[in-house]
């Protein structure tokens, strides 16, 4: 490619930029979104690593970086993306003397943007030649009111020194880490101690390359809040903006099959054209061009599947001095892997995970041939479409049952209070959530703050209670207790005072003595958050009309906006329209 191209690309010419949105696991909320610049599709140049090279060995690096980074800003602020824009920047071309001082900030403020809307990542996988430059450059950025990340950390040597040095305000684990973490001793290991440091110096770690819901629940469990991966959304030009409603675009067949039976190995089959072993790579070569998500492609012949060709073991070829000659040349049977695996399209999803976590290859667990009974081919099953729908089925079934309880879910819960509508009892339901949580997870952890939920799930099923009682958990800290007794407030008030008094064990002898933990609050600023405790807030079934729509949620709603102004000194009682009470006074002894 000629030097005019790259030129032409260095001005802004043909590149495109995408976006990966950033998520806090804790409410499925975007923090942010990662912009990544790709060459014109179809180019040798749409790879971007391919583009970033050809730039720097052109000396057009800087260049290309400042009308990638322009373009990225107009189209981010254009679609209205919330929260922070991450946008990589090359150490190598920071520190260069003919890097333009300032221009990142002149771009920013072009389309009415502060410096703080803006996060400065910087690869550990490229260090910088000279450190003591590159520190110098990035407290220059910090206090003009950017924000600065490390990426990529576990990558390379110079992580930690940059970490000491930068002072980060987001540190991005490098997907080595993550990636079968939950298997991994080692790996978590690593992980602990990362996140151990970064909740002492006050920064906040993002888990990068997430495509394993089991993964993602082993780093939350040691207090990662922020991921980033396919697991979630895939780069795109036009990226989702509501997390929730993008997972649940899964295709229609799977749903069907969730209704209507047991899913298997087939219910996944992506249809994909095979290639036969006679083919000439450079066709091949175009395949992966038209397609640029394709990583690789069956090699079949008369239906009987001999392996698949890699794109990067094609581009290895491609990229020697003969490369396009011998692509011309070669059939597709002399770059073969026939290192893949097969399944049968029957095969439960629950054998296919078991069988693609005991593959030792990195590689074979991210994609898998799909076979029919005779051993034919029929299509290809991709490793995230597996752990995205055995995901689903987890949700799904937690909303009957809990997985961490063992207490009835969501599901269970509704019929119940619907059930005892329609049969015109009267009982009560008492809505309990712990207060400060949010805060209390991001210091100890989501092991801890498991341990805080367990706690309060075995206390409710103590209850003393001598009438029939319901004990249900929506998820969270979220827990229902319904009880057909008027006597259900000493229950409560043994429940709430047990609960507020051992949770206390859970904390840190410092915190004890300080009142409570230390942590940023949702506008970044550090403060003393008390003791965890729980609000109760209860609703009478005489304030239900099941043919009113919206009241349940607006009586459980009220009733709790008014329990949490009690702080968890006591039990918020929503009665009747005419008489509500609550009962505040202090607890000074279980009642039994």
């Amino acid at each position: 490619m000629s030097s005019n191209v790259l030129l032409r690309l260095s001005q802004g010419h043909g590149i495109r930029s995408f976006f990966q949105p950033i998520v806090d696991s804790r409410n499925g909320h975007i923090i942010g979104y990662e912009a990544l610049s790709r060459g014109p599709k179809g180019s040798p140049y749409e790879d971007p690593y391919t583009l970033f090279t050809a730039a720097e060995e052109a000396g057009l690096l800087a260049e290309l970086e400042i009308s990638c980074r322009e373009l990225s800003i107009q189209r981010f602020f254009e679609q209205k993306l919330s929260g922070k824009l991450f946008i990589n920047f090359s150490p190598k071309a920071l520190i260069s003397p003919s890097y333009p001082r300032g221009k990142t900030k002149e771009i920013l403020e072009k389309y009415g943007q502060e410096p703080s809307a803006l996060v400065i990542e910087l690869s550990e996988k490229y260090p910088a030649d000279d450190m003591a430059q590159l520190i110098k450059h990035v407290r220059g950025y910090r206090s003009e009111g950017f924000e600065n990340a490390i990426d990529d950390l576990g990558a390379g040597y110079s992580g930690l020194l940059q970490w000491s040095e930068i002072r980060p305000d987001f540190v991005k684990l490098d997907r080595h880490f993550v990636h079968g973490i939950h298997t991994d001793s080692t790996k978590l290991a690593f992980a602990r101690a990362i996140t151990d440091l970064a909740r002492s110096l006050g920064c906040r770690l993002i888990a990068e390359g997430v495509e394993d819901f089991k993964d993602v629940h082993t780093l939350t469990r040691i207090g990662i809040h922020f991921f980033q991966g396919y697991f979630f959304a895939r780069p795109s030009e036009n990226p989702p903006q509501h997390l929730l409603q993008n997972l649940k675009g899964y295709s229609s067949h799977l749903d069907y099959s969730e209704q209507h039976g047991k899913l298997r190995a087939k219910d996944l089959i992506r249809p994909l054209t095979p290639i036969s072993p006679m083919e000439k790579l450079n066709h091949v070569w175009q395949r992966f061009q038209e397609d640029p998500d394709l990583s690789l492609l069956p090699v079949v012949e008369d239906g009987r599947v001999f392996g698949v060709i890699l794109k990067s073991k094609i581009w290895e070829v491609r990229k020697q001095p003969t490369g396009k000659n011998m692509l011309g040349r070669w059939n597709a049977s002399r770059l073969l892997s026939n290192n893949v695996m097969q399944v049968n399209g029957n095969l439960s999803l629950e054998k296919l995970s078991e069988k693609i976590t005991l593959e030792e290859s990195s590689y074979l667990r991210q994609h898998f041939i799909i076979v029919n009974d005779s051993g034919e081919y029929e299509g290809v099953g991709v490793a995230k479409d597996l752990l995205k729908t055995i995901t689903r089925q987890q949700l799904h079934q937690a909303r009957y049952n809990n997985p961490l309880t063992n207490l009835p879910g969501e599901v269970p819960i509704s019929r119940m209070i619907k059930r005892n509508l329609a049969n015109h009892k009267i009982f009560y339901i008492a809505y309990i959530d712990i207060n400060y949580f949010k805060s209390f997870n991001d210091v100890y952890g989501y092991q801890l703050g498991d341990d805080a939920i367990l706690l309060l799930a075995n206390l409710l099923k103590r209850t003393p209670s001598d009438s029939p009682t319901f004990i249900g958990h929506k998820g969270g800290d979220d827990f229902v207790f319904i009880c057909e007794s008027d006597s259900f407030l000493p229950t409560l008030r043994w429940v709430q005072h047990r609960f507020n008094n051992e949770v206390k064990k859970l904390y840190l002898e410092e915190h004890i003595n300080l009142g409570g933990c230390k942590t940023r609050d949702r506008d970044g600023n550090y403060k003393v958050f008390p003791f965890i405790s729980i609000s109760v807030a209860v609703v009478s079934s005489t304030m239900l009309d099941p043919e009113v729509p919206n009241q349940m949620a607006q009586s459980e709603s009220m009733a709790k906006y008014h329990s949490k102004r009690l702080a968890g000194n006591g039990i918020y009682v929503l009665k009747d329209d005419s008489n509500i009470s609550s009962t505040s006074s202090p607890i000074s002894k279980a009642v039994i």
